[in-house]
């Protein structure tokens, strides 16, 4: 696998809508590209999403939006603060 940014199966299935159970039974039966990471909870799957089906590759798209929204929501609301 090759740069570019990678998600864990929770990550994807938050997106998607769909289990992590789900998301890992898929990536296993279409043999998804990984590497391996060490976070919470022990070692986990990181999948890198050029290795993906276009169809999950919108991922990174709503991951990115989600969190320049998030962005966006603290500095309105460290504006607010200013004003009061």
């Amino acid at each position: 696998m090759t740069g570019g940014q990678a998600y864990t199966a929770k990550e994807i299935a938050e997106i998607m809508g769909k289990s992590k159970q789900a998301i890992q039974k898929r990536a296993k039966k279409e043999s998804w590209q990984y590497v391996t990471g060490n976070g919470k909870g022990g070692d986990h799957a990181k999948y890198a999403l050029p290795a993906l089906r276009a169809e999950i590759q919108r991922i990174e798209e709503e991951i990115n939006l989600k969190q320049a929204d998030k962005r966006r929501r603290l500095v309105f609301l460290k504006e607010m603060e200013g004003t009061r």
